[in-house]
């Protein structure tokens, strides 16, 4: 988990097709790889923004902190994992898996894939938008089987969510779901991209919406939505701040992706 006001990197929107670079147009991501528990706990947004460098010209940056992985959980809540199934070998296509289910502020916006992570991203004066869609899969091995460790991932991220003293505030108040994979939980999340062609040029998005965070057999699904509004007054600002994404409503639309995901888990 990385340290307190270290920046966790998303992915930038994609430039219309007719449009020049502006400074709502990043111009150089700068991604920091995240030290992770083991070897595929990794936040793949991160590695998207540096493997795509090359062609999407641009710096931004998301002002929270990144998730608890390894953060020490003293006893699970979640039921322990019992015989579902075969642990899954392969995994589905992130970018593809929403399908009709994903948001259509975002469908004109091509997204970025970064290994078993797909990102999509607007960020203008007066809106933004992003939509994370990652997974995270643990093989069984001499530590113990993959559907049991992401048990523990699980139950880690949900006590994270849950202590805003360790998240910062960006993730609260997590719910426990019935009905999606093994287990689900739902919550609050915050964060603000810097946004810009450079740091110091950089104009910063405060955006909210909802996490949805379910594991089914040896995978771990993360859907996360959140956007905001900006009034006309406040357009001209190097700090946008507006009307952030309703929970409610955000939290249904991450369900929609998430249950439309997991249809892609058989």
């Amino acid at each position: 988990m990385t340290g307190p006001g270290r920046p966790e990197f998303l992915p930038p929107e994609d430039p219309l097709p007719a449009a020049s670079p502006s400074p709502e147009h990043p111009v150089r991501p700068e991604a920091p790889v995240r030290p992770t528990a083991g070897p595929r706990r990794t936040w793949i947004v991160a590695l998207l923004i540096a493997a795509v460098v090359a062609v999407v010209l641009g710096w931004t940056g998301a002002l929270h902190k990144t998730k608890g992985h390894d953060r020490p959980v003293a006893a699970p809540s979640s039921a322990p994992p019992g015989p579902t199934g075969p642990e899954y070998a392969t995994l589905p296509d992130p970018c593809t898996a929403a399908g009709d289910a994903l948001p259509s502020d975002v469908r004109s916006v091509k997204p970025l894939r970064g290994g078993d992570s797909c990102g999509w991203s607007i960020l203008h004066s007066d809106r933004s938008r992003t939509l994370e869609i990652v997974f995270d899969r643990e093989d069984t091995d001499s530590l113990g089987s993959g559907t049991a460790k992401v048990a523990r991932n699980f139950d880690r991220d949900y006590a994270y969510a849950a202590d805003t003293s360790e998240n910062g505030g960006y993730e609260h108040d997590p719910e426990r779901l019935g009905g999606l994979g093994d287990d689900a939980f739902a919550a609050q999340a915050f964060t603000r991209i810097l946004a810009g062609p450079t740091k110091t040029t950089a104009r910063s998005y405060d955006m909210g919406g909802a996490k949805v965070e379910a594991r089914t057999r040896n995978v771990i699904i993360t859907v996360t939505w959140r956007g905001a509004d900006y009034p006309p007054g406040a357009r001209d600002e190097k700090n946008l701040v507006g009307t952030r994404f309703a929970y409610p409503a955000a939290r249904r639309q991450a369900l929609a992706v998430m249950a439309a995901v997991l249809t892609r888990f058989h």
